[in-house]
């Protein structure tokens, strides 16, 4: 079955490069990380240093994250729909080819092309950290692969409901699962760091988030915020509700795997049960 899959995540990768999904993708990323270069020059001319790197930082921190679901996300609404309003879908299975290994070489392209997005801005950041010293690679990698790792998931969802939904339903009930994870993510920061004391409202946060996918968190944050007291010792910088979140711990990571492998289940589940 694997040999097959993966003759259908090369398929599915010549169409994606056919439709100029990828290319619009690395533009997309040339432009966006050169113009978070360029930003320091205008926006801090004076910046040199560390206190360019905590800019640059700061900036990313707040732009590759969103743009990574937008990735995210147009990959799940067209690897599969593509095939479905194309009339291919008929076609691939009627081939010999199980309807599992199609959607485990759908999943294999999706992976395999959001982790060479989540690449490319990693290299893109790790370049212009060089320029002005270098330092926070590290940190920044991590982060970003945590937030890809997140991403993936979205992705897979919208996968999922593409086989019988239209792309754009998909990709809204897709957007509207993240809104819903950042509220209670938000929530439950607020739990831990004593802001939410409601004896009704702590369980509640603390069920919703044990049920949820959990986001993975990178130490960024908390890099920028020692960054900038290490250069402003007498600030007082401005945290969210309930204080930064921390980095994933272990579990978390495992949790994240349990919920991949439980959508990568519901993807097939969809799959078979798709009339063709």
């Amino acid at each position: 079955m694997m040999a097959r899959a993966a003759l259908v995540s090369a398929y599915t990768l010549v169409e994606l490069r056919r439709r100029r999904l990828l290319l619009a993708f690395v533009v997309i990323e040339v432009l966006l990380v050169a113009g978070i270069g360029i930003a320091p020059l205008v926006v801090a001319p004076g910046s040199t240093g560390e206190a360019r790197a905590l800019f640059l930082l700061s900036v990313l921190s707040g732009t590759l994250g969103p743009a990574l679901f937008i990735c995210a996300i147009a990959l799940g609404m067209t690897i599969i729909r593509q095939d479905v309003d194309s009339g291919a879908l008929a076609a691939i299975l009627a081939k010999p080819l199980s309807r599992s290994g199609y959607a485990a070489g759908k999943l294999l392209a999706a992976i395999a092309t959001l982790a060479f997005v989540d690449g490319l801005f990693t290299a893109g950041c790790a370049i212009l950290l060089a320029l002005d010293g270098g330092g926070h690679v590290g940190i920044l990698a991590v982060d970003l692969a945590a937030t890809a790792a997140n991403a993936a998931l979205v992705m897979v969802v919208v996968m999922i409901l593409t086989v019988h939904w239209t792309a754009v339903l998909a990709a809204l009930v897709g957007i509207a699962v993240l809104f819903v994870e950042s509220i209670v993510a938000t929530l439950h920061t607020a739990v831990q760091g004593g802001t939410i004391t409601s004896s009704f409202w702590r369980p509640v946060v603390q069920i919703a988030y044990g049920v949820l996918p959990r986001a993975l968190e990178g130490d960024l944050a908390h890099d920028i915020l020692q960054t900038s007291l290490r250069l402003h010792p007498g600030a007082r910088p401005t945290l969210p509700p309930g204080g930064l979140p921390a980095a994933s711990a272990p579990g978390d990571v495992v949790a994240w795997a349990v919920w991949l492998a439980a959508l990568c289940v519901a993807l097939c589940l969809a799959v078979r049960r798709k009339q063709v």
